[in-house]
Protein backbone atom coordinates (compact mmCIF):
# COMPACT_ATOMS: atom_id res chain seq x y z
CA UNK A 1 0.00 0.00 0.00
CA UNK A 2 1.28 3.52 -0.72
CA UNK A 3 2.43 5.60 2.19
CA UNK A 4 -0.24 7.84 3.70
CA UNK A 5 0.29 11.54 2.84
CA UNK A 6 1.97 13.54 5.53
CA UNK A 7 -0.29 15.86 7.52
CA UNK A 8 0.46 19.43 6.30
CA UNK A 9 -1.15 21.07 9.37
CA UNK A 10 1.57 22.77 11.50
CA UNK A 11 2.32 21.09 14.74
CA UNK A 12 1.17 22.91 17.90
CA UNK A 13 4.73 23.91 18.82
CA UNK A 14 5.36 25.37 15.36
CA UNK A 15 2.14 27.39 15.53
CA UNK A 16 3.12 28.73 18.95
CA UNK A 17 6.53 29.86 17.65
CA UNK A 18 4.95 31.56 14.65
CA UNK A 19 2.39 33.35 16.86
CA UNK A 20 5.09 34.46 19.35
CA UNK A 21 7.33 35.80 16.59
CA UNK A 22 4.44 37.66 14.98
CA UNK A 23 3.36 39.16 18.30
CA UNK A 24 6.93 40.24 19.06
CA UNK A 25 7.28 41.96 15.67
CA UNK A 26 3.91 43.68 16.16
CA UNK A 27 4.97 44.85 19.63
CA UNK A 28 8.27 46.25 18.32
CA UNK A 29 6.46 48.09 15.52
CA UNK A 30 3.86 49.45 17.96
CA UNK A 31 6.48 50.65 20.47
CA UNK A 32 8.59 52.24 17.73
CA UNK A 33 5.56 53.91 16.20
CA UNK A 34 4.33 55.11 19.57
CA UNK A 35 7.74 56.49 20.50
CA UNK A 36 8.01 58.28 17.16
CA UNK A 37 4.51 59.76 17.53
CA UNK A 38 5.21 60.87 21.11
CA UNK A 39 8.49 62.52 20.13
CA UNK A 40 6.70 64.30 17.27
CA UNK A 41 3.86 65.47 19.52
CA UNK A 42 6.24 66.79 22.21
CA UNK A 43 8.26 68.79 19.67
CA UNK A 44 7.17 72.21 18.40
CA UNK A 45 7.57 72.80 14.67
CA UNK A 46 10.56 75.09 15.28
CA UNK A 47 12.39 72.13 16.87
CA UNK A 48 11.08 69.37 14.60
CA UNK A 49 12.24 71.10 11.43
CA UNK A 50 14.66 73.89 12.40
CA UNK A 51 15.33 76.80 10.06
CA UNK A 52 18.40 79.02 10.36
CA UNK A 53 18.06 82.60 11.55
CA UNK A 54 20.27 84.99 13.51
CA UNK A 55 18.97 87.83 15.63
CA UNK A 56 19.45 89.20 19.12
CA UNK A 57 17.59 90.57 22.10
CA UNK A 58 18.53 92.02 25.49
CA UNK A 59 17.07 90.40 28.60
CA UNK A 60 17.09 91.44 32.26
CA UNK A 61 15.55 88.95 34.68
CA UNK A 62 14.99 89.93 38.33
CA UNK A 63 14.23 86.95 40.58
CA UNK A 64 12.93 88.09 43.98
CA UNK A 65 15.03 91.24 43.81
CA UNK A 66 18.17 89.55 42.49
CA UNK A 67 19.25 89.97 38.86
CA UNK A 68 20.28 86.86 36.93
CA UNK A 69 23.70 87.24 35.34
CA UNK A 70 23.57 85.52 31.96
CA UNK A 71 27.29 86.20 31.58
CA UNK A 72 28.04 83.52 34.16
CA UNK A 73 29.39 80.18 32.97
CA UNK A 74 26.22 78.07 33.56
CA UNK A 75 24.48 80.10 30.83
CA UNK A 76 27.36 80.36 28.40
CA UNK A 77 27.89 78.39 25.20
CA UNK A 78 31.42 77.95 23.90
CA UNK A 79 32.02 80.01 20.80
CA UNK A 80 31.75 78.13 17.53
CA UNK A 81 32.33 79.51 14.06
CA UNK A 82 28.97 78.13 12.95
CA UNK A 83 27.33 80.82 15.10
CA UNK A 84 28.37 83.36 12.47
CA UNK A 85 27.64 81.27 9.39
CA UNK A 86 24.49 80.21 7.61
CA UNK A 87 24.93 76.71 9.03
CA UNK A 88 22.36 75.54 11.55
CA UNK A 89 23.82 75.53 15.06
CA UNK A 90 23.41 72.53 17.35
CA UNK A 91 21.42 74.54 19.87
CA UNK A 92 18.81 77.18 18.99
CA UNK A 93 19.52 79.71 21.76
CA UNK A 94 22.85 81.02 23.06
CA UNK A 95 24.49 83.39 25.47
CA UNK A 96 28.21 83.61 24.78
CA UNK A 97 31.35 85.76 24.90
CA UNK A 98 30.77 86.07 28.68
CA UNK A 99 28.15 88.76 28.02
CA UNK A 100 25.19 89.34 30.26
CA UNK A 101 21.76 90.27 28.81
CA UNK A 102 22.68 89.74 25.14
CA UNK A 103 20.87 86.66 23.80
CA UNK A 104 21.35 85.04 20.41
CA UNK A 105 18.58 83.21 18.53
CA UNK A 106 19.78 80.85 15.79
CA UNK A 107 16.67 78.79 14.99
CA UNK A 108 13.56 80.46 13.65
CA UNK A 109 10.34 80.34 15.68
CA UNK A 110 11.83 80.36 19.19
CA UNK A 111 9.41 81.44 21.92
CA UNK A 112 9.93 82.85 25.39
CA UNK A 113 8.81 79.49 26.76
CA UNK A 114 11.55 77.68 24.85
CA UNK A 115 14.07 80.31 25.95
CA UNK A 116 13.30 79.84 29.65
CA UNK A 117 13.01 76.05 29.39
CA UNK A 118 16.44 75.98 27.74
CA UNK A 119 17.89 77.28 31.00
CA UNK A 120 15.76 75.34 33.46
CA UNK A 121 12.36 77.02 33.92
CA UNK A 122 9.75 74.90 32.18
CA UNK A 123 6.41 76.61 31.57
CA UNK A 124 5.52 74.73 28.39
CA UNK A 125 5.60 71.06 29.39
CA UNK A 126 7.26 68.20 27.56
CA UNK A 127 10.30 66.34 28.83
CA UNK A 128 12.07 68.46 31.46
CA UNK A 129 15.55 68.08 29.97
CA UNK A 130 14.56 68.24 26.28
CA UNK A 131 13.33 71.03 24.01
CA UNK A 132 12.05 68.46 21.54
CA UNK A 133 13.24 66.22 18.73
CA UNK A 134 14.53 67.01 15.27
CA UNK A 135 12.97 65.13 12.35
CA UNK A 136 15.22 66.55 9.64
CA UNK A 137 18.21 64.23 10.07
CA UNK A 138 17.03 60.87 8.83
CA UNK A 139 14.51 58.33 10.05
CA UNK A 140 15.49 58.43 13.72
CA UNK A 141 14.40 61.60 15.60
CA UNK A 142 17.35 63.43 17.19
CA UNK A 143 16.92 64.78 20.73
CA UNK A 144 17.57 68.50 21.29
CA UNK A 145 18.60 68.81 24.97
CA UNK A 146 18.16 71.94 27.03
CA UNK A 147 21.30 73.91 27.80
CA UNK A 148 20.97 73.05 31.50
CA UNK A 149 19.36 73.88 34.83
CA UNK A 150 21.04 77.28 35.06
CA UNK A 151 18.23 79.53 36.28
CA UNK A 152 17.92 79.91 40.06
CA UNK A 153 15.21 78.53 42.32
CA UNK A 154 12.08 80.63 42.72
CA UNK A 155 10.30 81.54 45.92
CA UNK A 156 6.79 80.23 46.58
CA UNK A 157 3.90 82.43 45.53
CA UNK A 158 5.69 84.48 42.89
CA UNK A 159 4.10 85.96 39.80
CA UNK A 160 5.67 86.93 36.48
CA UNK A 161 5.69 90.46 35.08
CA UNK A 162 7.26 91.26 31.73
CA UNK A 163 7.94 94.62 30.09
CA UNK A 164 9.42 95.44 26.70
CA UNK A 165 10.85 98.64 25.29
CA UNK A 166 13.43 101.06 26.64
CA UNK A 167 13.95 103.28 29.69
CA UNK A 168 11.95 106.06 28.03
CA UNK A 169 9.38 103.96 26.20
CA UNK A 170 8.24 100.66 27.72
CA UNK A 171 5.01 98.76 28.34
CA UNK A 172 3.82 95.77 30.32
CA UNK A 173 3.14 92.76 28.13
CA UNK A 174 1.23 89.50 28.44
CA UNK A 175 3.27 86.77 30.13
CA UNK A 176 1.39 84.10 28.20
CA UNK A 177 2.14 85.86 24.90
CA UNK A 178 5.82 85.87 25.80
CA UNK A 179 5.76 82.15 26.53
CA UNK A 180 3.84 81.15 23.39
CA UNK A 181 4.69 83.61 20.62
CA UNK A 182 7.66 83.64 18.30
CA UNK A 183 10.09 86.07 19.94
CA UNK A 184 10.62 88.07 16.78
CA UNK A 185 6.88 88.62 16.49
CA UNK A 186 6.54 89.28 20.21
CA UNK A 187 9.13 92.07 20.05
CA UNK A 188 7.81 93.58 16.82
CA UNK A 189 6.69 97.22 16.97
CA UNK A 190 8.34 97.84 20.35
CA UNK A 191 11.10 100.33 21.05
CA UNK A 192 14.63 98.88 20.95
CA UNK A 193 17.01 101.77 21.62
CA UNK A 194 16.70 105.12 23.40
CA UNK A 195 17.52 108.36 21.58
CA UNK A 196 20.89 108.59 23.36
CA UNK A 197 21.84 105.09 22.21
CA UNK A 198 20.67 105.86 18.69
CA UNK A 199 22.93 108.91 18.67
CA UNK A 200 25.88 106.77 19.81
CA UNK A 201 25.29 104.30 17.00
CA UNK A 202 25.07 107.07 14.42
CA UNK A 203 28.30 108.61 15.75
CA UNK A 204 29.98 105.24 15.12
CA UNK A 205 28.29 104.98 11.71
CA UNK A 206 26.52 101.84 12.92
CA UNK A 207 22.95 100.60 12.90
CA UNK A 208 21.10 97.77 14.60
CA UNK A 209 21.86 95.70 11.49
CA UNK A 210 25.54 95.81 12.45
CA UNK A 211 24.59 93.85 15.57
CA UNK A 212 22.84 91.17 13.48
CA UNK A 213 19.34 92.51 14.06
CA UNK A 214 18.52 93.42 17.65
CA UNK A 215 14.77 92.87 17.85
CA UNK A 216 13.96 94.03 21.36
CA UNK A 217 14.58 94.35 25.09
CA UNK A 218 12.70 92.60 27.88
CA UNK A 219 12.71 93.06 31.65
CA UNK A 220 11.13 90.26 33.68
CA UNK A 221 10.27 90.49 37.39
CA UNK A 222 9.64 87.27 39.31
CA UNK A 223 8.03 88.30 42.61
CA UNK A 224 4.67 88.24 44.42
CA UNK A 225 3.55 91.77 43.51
CA UNK A 226 3.93 93.95 40.43
CA UNK A 227 6.93 96.29 40.42
CA UNK A 228 6.45 100.04 40.64
CA UNK A 229 6.85 102.23 37.58
CA UNK A 230 10.10 103.56 39.06
CA UNK A 231 11.47 100.03 39.51
CA UNK A 232 10.69 99.14 35.90
CA UNK A 233 12.34 102.27 34.56
CA UNK A 234 15.36 101.71 36.80
CA UNK A 235 15.93 98.23 35.37
CA UNK A 236 15.61 99.42 31.77
CA UNK A 237 18.26 102.02 32.54
CA UNK A 238 20.61 99.11 33.28
CA UNK A 239 20.46 97.74 29.73
CA UNK A 240 24.01 97.24 28.56
CA UNK A 241 25.15 99.10 25.41
CA UNK A 242 24.71 97.18 22.20
CA UNK A 243 28.01 95.43 21.42
CA UNK A 244 29.73 95.36 18.08
CA UNK A 245 28.74 92.37 16.03
CA UNK A 246 30.78 89.28 17.03
CA UNK A 247 30.51 88.16 13.42
CA UNK A 248 32.38 91.00 11.76
CA UNK A 249 35.76 90.33 10.27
Amino acid sequence: MPDAPENSTPKPKSRWLEWTLGALIALIVAVAGGTYALAYTLSPLSIRHPVHTHYHFRLILINSGRPVDFGQQPFQTDYNHDICSAALTKQPIHFHDDRDQYGHIHWDGMTGGLLLKNYGWNFIGGLPDTLGYRFDQGLVPQRVPIHGQALPARAAGVNYYIYTGTATDHDQRSWNDFLRRDLKGFFSDTAVIDPSEDAQLKALDMTRADMNDVVGNAVIFVQPDAPTAAQVTSEFQKLKPLPDSPCEG
